[in-house]
């Protein structure tokens, strides 16, 4: 099978001990996929490795979910990030982080929301959490406020002033279809379903949120910013298209551009006067356009910006000169302080092809490798 879609386990027993390990792709596995479950006599002791799925970047410090871990990373020396602390193995697969002064909040399983003290980042502890019923798509954190959307098109709103107290204080059933990503800017959210429409959702007061407009893109969205109430946004049918929301009852599109191929792109980062957007191709071709006029979008740089058919989904953070990008190796870290000839200064690998889980029983032989699935 395809390791890109499918899973191996290696199950070694040595003495009372047994190491599992998992070669998976980027979206991980669960204790299900294990068919089986860690009892009183089968101790999880050790985990190692893991893909990393998403990044938050706060001060020197880069916050990652690899495997079932928040990872922190030291990037005060961007050539030399290090590993500066981790969770515990936490409940799940890590899928999203948001970060807000000492705290991290991280999305496990993509059902429950876990709150992380960060205070220290050597020793960073889990100090609350808040399950819901449905799989979870976004996560934004305003204020003391997390919106959180779900896969049956809804936004929840939750309290986090109290970690130990975390409670949904509103919702709003925004789309008909799978919500698949969301971004706030000032009093807004701006959320997009796997149909072709962008949702603006007016936050001003967190208790009531609602639609105040809706956009038709003609294709699923794939990437989305806001700045200056212009949402950028590019599609699955290969637009990068530029769309005025200042009157959210009426957002109107500026301009558009289309690739000659009608390949998907997808929006990584906006950056200045530049938009980076990917190309699904292989490798992946990185397009940077001239944004400086909103009404004409003018495509001046192309380079090769990944590593894989699959890096087009990526995320990208841009601070102070310094990209930080996710691929299927790692964090990759590049200079710009010339926009249009990154340079790659740093890398960290998550060691993500091989997860190790290290278990210890008194009695490896009870049945535990007949409840083990060879592939999936």
């Amino acid at each position: 099978m395809n390791l890109r879609y499918g899973k191996r386990l290696l199950l070694l027993a040595v003495g009372t001990s047994i190491v599992l390990c998992l070669l998976w792709p980027a979206w991980g596995i669960s204790a299900q996929d294990l068919g089986t479950q860690v009892t009183d006599e089968i101790e999880l002791i050790g985990q190692a490795g893991g893909t990393v799925s998403t990044i938050a970047i706060q001060d020197s410090y880069a916050y990652l979910g690899v495997g079932p871990r928040l990872l922190i990373l030291d990037v005060s020396i961007p050539s030399q990030p290090r590993v500066a602390g981790q969770t515990t193995v936490l409940s799940g697969i890590v899928s999203d982080v948001a970060l807000n002064d000492s705290r991290a909040f991280v999305v496990i399983d993509k059902s429950t929301l876990l709150v992380v003290d960060i205070s220290d980042p050597a020793n960073p502890l889990e100090v609350g959490n808040y399950n819901f019923a449905s799989d979870l798509r976004s996560l934004e954190i305003v204020n003391d406020i997390a919106l959180i959307t779900d896969n049956a098109g809804s936004l929840h709103v939750i309290d986090v002033e109290n970690p130990a107290n975390l409670r949904e204080i509103a919702s709003l059933n925004v789309a008909e279809t799978n919500v698949l990503r969301m971004i706030t800017a000032g009093d807004r959210a701006y959320i997009s379903d796997n149909d072709r429409s962008l949702y603006i959702v007016d936050i001003s007061d967190p208790g009531s949120p609602f639609t105040a407009g809706v956009y038709d893109s003609g294709s699923t969205i794939t990437g989305l910013e806001v700045v200056d109430n212009v949402a950028f946004l590019t599609t699955a049918d290969g637009q990068f298209q530029l769309v005025n929301t200042e009157s959210a009852q009426s957002p109107q599109r500026i301009s558009f551009y289309r690739n000659d191929s009608g390949r998907m792109l997808a929006l990584e980062a906006i950056y200045q006067n530049y938009a980076y957007v990917t190309e699904l191709t292989v490798p992946v071709l990185r397009r940077a356009f001239d944004i400086s006029d909103p009404s004409n979008p003018v495509e001046i740089a192309t380079f090769e910006g990944g590593y894989s058919d699959t890096d087009f989904w990526h995320i990208d953070i841009i601070e102070n000169d310094i990209a930080y990008e996710v691929d299927l190796e790692g964090l990759r870290i590049s200079e710009l302080s010339d926009p249009l000839n990154p340079l790659q200064i740093g890398f960290y690998n998550s060691s993500n092809s091989w997860a190790c889980l290290l278990y210890t029983s008194p009695s490896p032989r009870d049945g535990l490798l007949s409840r083990m699935p060879s592939s999936a």
